[in-house]
Parts: structure tokens; C-alpha cells; sequence
């Protein structure tokens, strides 16, 4: 019973702390992919080709959202941009024997808005 009634006590207040919005708001955050695929020709009607896919994992990154209140119209507008970069290395095979190899590096930028 006495953990039910510090609880409630808490709720109640923690709603009267949150009443009081500020006009703006600004955080920064991280992010961590675990995994994703880049499909290589999505449009392609055939769909094996259409299928085919490059497996990306470990994707860091981090990023801004700003918010602005109106309380007279009781919405918020935000912007939000993430910037998230990966690099991927491998070896490309120069002839059909697989004997000479090239290293290759290769990787993306991509910083999506909302």
C-alpha cells in the first residue's frame, strides 16, 4: 500500500512539473544500427535482381532535434537531423583464378532531416 501511494504522490507532481513547457527545445542524441541492407536495384521488375542486397552493420551516428511550442494552438513544430556514416572494406578479385585482389573501400554518408 505504501509503495501505491508513493507512486500516485509522484505522478501527480512529476505531471505538474511537465505542465510548465518552455518555448524551445534543443537535444542532441546518439544512435546505433545494428544492421540494415542497401537493396542495389529496387525498381527492377525482375525479382531476383530486384532481391539483391549489400548487408551494412554497426551504423553510428548522432544528431540535433529542435522544437518550438505555440501553446496558444497547442501543437509543436520540430526539426530533426541525424548524420550517420559508414565505411566498408573488401577485396576485389582482378581475374577468375582469384589469385590477384585489389582492396576496396567503400561507404556512405547520409544525413536524413525530418
Amino acid at each position: 500500500m505504501r509503495t501505491i501511494v508513493i507512486v500516485l504522490v509522484s505522478v501527480i507532481f512529476a505531471s505538474n512539473a511537465a505542465a510548465q513547457e518552455k518555448l524551445y527545445s534543443i537535444s542532441t542524441y546518439g544512435s546505433y544500427t545494428t544492421s540494415s541492407k542497401v537493396f542495389i536495384n529496387p525498381d527492377n521488375p525482375d525479382p531476383i535482381i530486384n532481391s539483391q542486397n549489400v548487408e551494412i552493420d554497426d551504423i553510428f551516428g548522432y544528431g540535433i532535434d529542435i522544437r518550438r511550442t505555440f501553446p496558444s494552438l497547442g501543437i509543436m513544430i520540430g526539426l530533426n537531423a541525424e548524420y550517420l556514416q559508414k565505411q566498408l572494406g573488401y577485396s576485389v578479385y582482378l581475374d577468375s583464378t582469384g589469385n590477384a585482389t585489389v582492396p576496396v573501400t567503400d561507404g556512405f554518408v547520409a544525413i536524413p532531416i525530418e
